[in-house]
C-alpha cells in the first residue's frame, strides 16, 4: 500500500460511508466534499505524473522561522487564495479559524525545525499558506500539493471547523 502525504483529512471511503448513513442535508454536504476531494486527487495525480525526477528533501542549513500566510476564502471554493487575513508576525485577527490555522502551523513548523532541523514542509523554507472558510459547510480539509492547505468549516453535525485540530493542520 502506497501512502502519500498529499491527501484529504477524511478519505473517500469514509466519506462514502458517512453519506450512506446521513440525513438528506448531511448527505449533500458529504457528497459535495467528496466531489471536491475527487477533483483535487485527480489534479495531484496529474501533477505527480509530470515530475521528471524524484523530489529530494534537503535538511536546511539555515531556517527556524516560519513564513505563514492565512487567507479567508469567505466560503468560496476557488483554488486561489482569498483575502489575506494574517501573515507572519501579524497580531491575532478577530477570526478564530484564522488564528487557529496560524498558531497550528506555527506549532507544526516548530516541531519540524526543533526536532528534525527541517525548514518547513519541503525542508527548504516553503511558505505555509492556509485557506480557511473553504466552501459552504465543507466537511473536510486538504492539501493541494501546490503549497496550500484548505480548511472547511464543516456542517456542524459531521464535522466542525477543521482548523481546531492540530492533527489536521499538521498533516500538511
Amino acid at each position: 500500500m502506497t501512502r502519500h502525504s498529499i491527501a484529504c483529512i477524511l478519505p473517500p471511503d469514509l466519506l462514502v460511508s458517512l453519506a450512506r448513513d446521513a440525513t438528506p442535508a448531511q448527505r449533500l454536504a458529504v457528497l459535495a466534499a467528496l466531489d471536491v476531494d475527487s477533483s483535487f486527487r485527480q489534479a495531484r495525480a496529474e501533477a505527480a505524473a509530470r515530475l521528471a525526477a524524484p523530489v529530494r528533501l534537503a535538511l536546511a542549513a539555515a531556517g527556524g522561522t516560519p513564513h505563514r500566510w492565512i487567507y479567508d476564502q469567505r466560503h468560496s471554493q476557488s483554488p486561489s487564495p482569498g483575502t489575506l487575513a494574517r501573515r507572519e508576525g501579524d497580531p491575532p485577527s478577530g477570526d478564530a479559524s484564522v488564528n487557529a490555522a496560524y498558531d497550528g502551523f506555527g506549532a507544526t513548523y516548530s516541531l519540524y525545525w526543533d526536532v528534525f532541523q527541517r525548514d518547513s514542509i519541503d525542508g527548504q523554507g516553503m511558505p505555509i499558506a492556509a485557506l480557511v472558510h473553504y466552501g459552504t459547510a465543507f466537511d473536510n480539509a486538504f492539501w493541494d500539493g501546490q503549497g496550500h492547505m484548505f480548511f472547511g468549516d464543516g456542517d456542524g453535525q459531521i464535522l466542525t471547523d477543521t482548523t481546531r485540530g492540530i492533527d489536521v493542520i499538521a498533516m500538511s
